[in-house]
C-alpha cells in the first residue's frame, strides 16, 4: 500500500488526523502502542508510527488541514 492509496473519512472514528480536522484541536501521542486503536489502522501500519503530533491549519475560525509529524519505526 502507498500512501497516496490511503483515504481518511472526516469522522470521529477515522483516528486523530480526522478528529484534528474536525474539531480544529492539537492531539500529541507519544506512545501510539498504548492508543492503535483510536487510530487510522492503514496509515499507521504503513508508516509504522511510534508517535506523532498533529495540529491544525487554520485561517481564521476556518480549519484548511492537518500537519502531522510522525517518529516511525526504525530497524
Amino acid at each position: 500500500m502507498q500512501l497516496q492509496t490511503v483515504n481518511i473519512p472526516l469522522r470521529e472514528e477515522a483516528g486523530f488526523l480526522a478528529r484534528v480536522a474536525l474539531h480544529g484541536e492539537p492531539v500529541l501521542v507519544e506512545d501510539m502502542e498504548r492508543v492503535q486503536e483510536q487510530a487510522h489502522g492503514s496509515l499507521m501500519d504503513l508508516l509504522g508510527t511510534r508517535s506523532l503530533v498533529a495540529v491544525p491549519l487554520k485561517v481564521q475560525d476556518r480549519i484548511l488541514g492537518v500537519l502531522s509529524v510522525d517518529n516511525s519505526r526504525t530497524a
